[in-house]
């Protein structure tokens, strides 16, 4: 997982991607409705875990007329360097 300010949306390679969405539905959606509290368990090269829990609010952008949608784009990522993810402004 990178975090790039580059990047407006979470990205994800396609495996993730569909977990994802199959987790939190892919339309739009009232703002406020019970999205669920994402959480990942993020190894770092050393071996260590890391926990990274998003609530909604940091993984659901609003359209400004109360309708709201996950902020998520796929992307591919090489099968040698998957899976990946970026983690972008909407998180920051």
């Amino acid at each position: 997982m990178i975090v790039d300010s580059g990047t407006t949306y979470f990205t994800a390679e396609g495996r993730v991607y569909q977990k994802v969405m199959h987790l939190i539905g892919n339309g739009k959606v009232k703002c406020g409705d019970t999205e669920p509290l994402l959480h990942y368990k993020l190894q770092d090269r050393a071996g260590d875990f890391v926990d990274l829990n998003l609530a909604p609010e940091e993984y659901m952008v609003t359209d400004g007329r109360g309708s709201c949608e996950p902020a998520f784009m796929k992307i591919d990522v090489p099968v040698a360097e998957g899976p990946g993810m970026l983690i972008g402004e909407v998180f920051m």
